[in-house]
């Protein structure tokens, strides 16, 4: 009994290493981003990277990285902003590895719940079972990311009764 609670324990903070990194990573692309935005309204085009290259995490960096050099060639000026700028994908980029890290021990945590319950011959399943929860995390990220829940959210603290007192 105690080796399936272990598991289950085990399975769950796992897979949170994958989601909150992923989330801080996000978090971190924020900042330079609005730079990135002020810099889309120059005139020039710099058409945005399909999310679904969340799919294969890497190619999403690699694209994102080749647009955001694009632009900084294109509008920087100073060395002092252009290293500030770096500082942040630097971060960003490594929260991101750490996110790729928690979805291979998650893999592995997922495979070793199946074992304690004895499942482990629902291979397909476990495969199934990982890609949902990769999913789940990316849509995570994009949910607490999203601007219709911040409005939402700064709605709902700005007309509540309690914060106008």
């Amino acid at each position: 009994m105690a080796e399936k609670i272990y598991a289950i324990l085990t399975f769950c903070g796992v897979w949170l290493l994958y989601v909150f990194p992923l989330y801080q990573g996000a978090l971190e692309l924020s900042e330079p981003n609005k730079m990135l935005k002020r810099f889309q309204k120059s005139g020039h085009k710099y058409p945005k990277v399909s999310p679904w290259y969340w799919l294969f995490p890497p190619l999403k960096i690699h694209k994102e990285k080749i647009r955001g050099i694009k632009m900084l060639r294109d509008n920087i000026s100073s060395k002092k902003e252009m290293d500030r700028l770096f500082r942040y994908f630097n971060k960003a980029v490594a929260w991101y590895y750490i996110a790729i890290a928690g979805v291979l021990n998650g893999i592995v945590a997922t495979h070793e719940l199946f074992a304690v319950f004895s499942l482990q011959e629902h291979f397909i399943s476990m495969i199934v079972f990982d890609c949902i929860l990769i999913l789940a995390g990316l849509y995570h990220v994009h949910y607490r990311l999203n601007d219709a829940r911040k409005n939402r959210l700064l709605t709902k603290i700005f007309q509540s009764e309690k914060y106008n007192e």
